[in-house]
């Protein structure tokens, strides 16, 4: 409900969410959002908690209101804006407190948008629910896959296949809006056996592929795919071909020799071509003829990662992925350069390529790998372990904007290297997730993280936000779920349903900022006279900067408004330092020349300043803090 200006320029949204009442503001161009004041009457005590959330006392406890989150929409996209809570004096009432919000840097010619922050939320029916696999679409929403066995999924109606399947299991893909607040389109897939859809991503006209493991020997939409008929194993892999908004199937194919094989992990090369991987005891795999390995390596499974066409009628070219023991792949992405990044996880002491990796030696039970292909499939360039000394499985990758590869997947490790400063450094439950960011070579591990409860969790897919935050999606049977409160499903569902949550890129708990200071302009001196910092100083983190003079005799800050003592360089520092989330700034000087002469002279080179004071000169004019 929208409650009309409250203050010139900003109006109040009133949101039925759940069970919970929220206030939002809209900040029209030019509006000023520092106007924002809302009082907490009867409140005995208002703090800001380290998380963000702002924490109000009162006589039958304490009320809890979410970080705040703000964003612009400009050109069809969201632009994130840092933003936090103040704690304001009080006015009229001296016992009344008061909150607002401080905003970092945004563009005031449009509109602005401040609400609470959501950052997790459950999603399944009333039997098991598992996801698998999250991406984001251009609108921003989230679209995200898995398994169910529950037959009242919710927002299914409208879907390409509105109903199970009546297998033992069915796949199933949602689209939810960016906020995780709203399910805008599910829909099952799957035919009369098991289905599983592992993995999605989407095209560049928006369709979603998704692939993942059939035991249907009828699974909907093969005819014309580039293997229309069930391979004979156990299982087999397929790929489907989805419309954006869900609602019609356009291509499938399966993708398997004579064994047991799934499809686990996709993304589409810059050409359209869909790169597959996944596992497979089949000797007779397609297509592995002139790839990097082309022969199985021996055990039950191997790896093994494929290239289709786009529209999922050719399979250009495959090659198995793995040593003497067990190998699976889980996850794949292409670099930059077009090489395909694999992840998975692997019992083999010989897996190929690891030699100069981030971690060159198994680390015992199972381990994760990352390993990196050329984009024909035809070379492996590197690979690495990643895991403890018990069980560790890499089932999520994504790319950074740097080149820098994330993973994520599952850990029973107490000792999973590279937690120590990550958002949650330390072991929890019976298994918990993790994510690890690697350089892009796969030669350093900078950071990893675990991520659940007190029970079992995996994170399961990785997407990246515009802003370089994490986005994960996994399942769990967790209760108590880190940061779920107001979440789009605030409590688990049954016995295990799916999670989402959102790190910040570096994976830690307290994260660095810099501080953007642009240059000043020199100014006139003139004793006791004040003039503003123009352009101001900046943070990453959006947290206030706060300044000081280096030369206290030349000149005095307050605020922002520097006060002129005598002619000379005023020297002033810009600083940040910090927060429970935040690291202090280094900081940042500004030089102010303060000059005596009326003239306002830019910098000239030593030439024509020397030829500019012999002019002067013999005009009887003197030029004071002139600097070349």
């Amino acid at each position: 409900m929208r409650l009309g200006e409250a203050w010139t320029g900003v109006e109040v949204e009133l949101a039925a969410r759940g069970r919970n009442f929220e206030k939002l503001f809209h900040v029209a161009p030019g509006a000023d959002p520092e106007r924002i004041r809302v009082g907490l009457r009867g409140a005995e005590g208002v703090h800001v908690a380290t998380d963000g959330r702002l924490i109000v006392a009162t006589g039958n406890g304490e009320i809890a209101y979410t970080a705040p989150v703000a964003w612009q929409e400009i050109e069809g996209e969201r632009q994130p804006v840092a933003v936090r809570y103040v704690l304001l004096a009080p006015e009229n009432d001296a016992t009344e407190a008061a909150y607002g919000f401080a905003l970092g840097a945004y563009d005031r010619a449009h509109p602005l948008t401040i609400d609470p922050l959501i950052q997790s939320t459950y999603l399944g029916g009333s039997n098991n629910d598992h996801l698998y696999a999250l991406t984001l679409a251009a609108d921003g929403d989230v679209l995200v896959a898995g398994e169910t066995g529950s037959t009242d999924l919710p927002g299914t109606v409208g879907g390409a296949q509105p109903t199970h399947g009546l297998g033992n299991r069915d796949g199933f893909v949602a689209r939810l809006s960016g906020d995780l607040r709203t399910l805008v389109q599910n829909t099952y897939l799957g035919g009369g056996d098991r289905d599983e859809i592992r993995t999605l991503t989407l095209s560049a006209n928006g369709d979603v592929l998704v692939g993942g493991v059939t035991a249907s020997p009828i699974f909907p939409g093969t005819a014309g795919g580039a293997q229309p008929t069930y391979g004979g194993g156990a299982y087999d892999g397929f790929i489907a071909r989805l419309s954006g908004d869900l609602t019609s199937l356009q291509q499938s194919t399966y993708l398997g020799g004579s064994g047991w094989g799934e499809t686990l992990a996709l993304a589409l090369a810059d050409n359209g071509d869909v790169l597959v991987g996944g596992f497979t005891s089949s000797t007779d795999f397609p297509g592995t003829a002139g790839g990097a390995l082309p022969t199985h390596g021996g055990s039950i499974f191997d790896g093994f990662v494929s290239r289709l066409s786009g529209d999922l009628t050719v399979l250009r070219q495959s090659t198995y992925l793995g040593g003497s023991d067990y190998d699976y792949v889980y996850a794949l992405t292409l670099a930059v350069g077009g090489e395909v990044l694999v992840g998975g996880f692997t019992s083999s002491t010989d897996f190929p390529g690891t030699a100069g990796g981030a971690m060159p030696n198994y680390g015992g039970g199972t381990d994760g790998f990352v390993a990196c292909l050329s984009g024909d499939l035809a070379e492996l360039q590197q690979s690495t372990y990643l895991g403890g000394s018990t069980g560790d499985y890499v089932l999520a990758l994504v790319l950074a904007a740097n080149g820098d590869v994330l993973v994520g997947g599952n850990t029973s490790s107490t000792d999973f290297p590279g937690t120590e400063g990550g958002a949650l450094p330390d072991y929890l439950g019976d298994a918990d997730g993790f994510v690890a960011r690697l350089s892009d070579d796969l030669t350093d591990l900078q950071q990893s993280t675990y991520l659940g409860g007190s029970n079992g969790d995996a994170i399961q897919a990785l997407a990246l936000a515009a802003n370089g935050d994490v986005l994960v999606a996994g399942a769990t049977d967790s209760s108590d779920l880190p940061r779920t409160a107001n979440g789009a499903q605030t409590t688990l569902g049954g016995w295990m349903d799916g999670f989402i949550a959102r790190l910040s890129g570096d994976l830690r708990a307290v994260s660095p900022q810099t501080i953007t200071f642009p240059l000043q302009a020199d100014q006139v001196f003139v004793s006791g006279r004040t003039f503003p910092i123009d352009p101001e100083a900046t943070a990453s983190s959006g947290l206030p900067v706060s300044y000081a003079s280096d030369t206290p005799a030349v000149c005095t800050v307050s605020g922002s408004v520097v006060t002129m003592l005598t002619p000379g360089i005023c020297t002033i520092v810009a600083s940040q330092g910090g927060d429970a989330n935040w690291l202090p700034a280094e900081p940042v000087r500004r030089d102010i020349a303060l000059l005596e002469s009326i003239l306002a002279i830019p910098t000239l080179s030593p030439w024509t300043l020397a030829l500019l004071a012999l002019l002067l000169g013999g005009l009887g004019l003197r030029v004071l803090g002139l600097r070349s």
